[in-house]
Order: C-alpha cells, then sequence, then structure tokens
C-alpha cells in the first residue's frame, strides 16, 4: 500500500497524506533497529524495517512472506502512528 495522495487541479500533481511519528515513537524504533541488528537474525530485522516501512516491498526474495503481515499497519496523518503490534515489538 503506498501513501495516500490527494488530486489537485494539475492531472500530474497530487498531495501526499503522510503518516506522522512522535520522536519519542521513532527513537524507539531506532534503538530496537538497532538491538536486532545484534541478534543476526534477518527475519526479525526485515520484519521490523516493514514494520516501520510498511510500503516497502520484498521483491522475489525470502522475505515477501513477511509483506502481508505488515501491509495493512500504515498509518496516516490524524491516526495513531503506531499499530499496536509495533508497539508490542518496542516494548
Amino acid at each position: 500500500m503506498k501513501e495516500n495522495t490527494i488530486p489537485t487541479k494539475h492531472p500530474r500533481i497530487m498531495v501526499a497524506k503522510v503518516r506522522e511519528y512522535e520522536l519519542a515513537e521513532v527513537q524507539l524504533m531506532i534503538e530496537h533497529f538497532y538491538d536486532l541488528l545484534e541478534t543476526n537474525d534477518n527475519f526479525k530485522i526485515v520484519a521490523h524495517m516493514k514494520a516501520i516501512v510498511p510500503e516497502f516491498k520484498s521483491m522475489n526474495s525470502i522475505y515477501e512472506q513477511l509483506d502481508k503481515r505488515f501491509v495493512s499497519k500504515s498509518k496516516l496523518v490524524g491516526e495513531p502512528a503506531l499499530s499496536e503490534e509495533i508497539k508490542e515489538m518496542l516494548s
């Protein structure tokens, strides 16, 4: 899923509706990412990356199975920034 866009009067110009994160949440995600790097568990590392950026797709790789898990977790402006699943991963 891509971040949503809103059309403008010009057919080739769109306005993006992007997710917003609190700085503290981003810092926690990054800290958790560094912790995962030390485990050398590539599936956990990639899963965490996909939780942060659910639009990223693993094309023709062993990580494609993780795509379906996080694609629906994308949050847009006005919604909670983190899914409950991501909050659990960070705790």
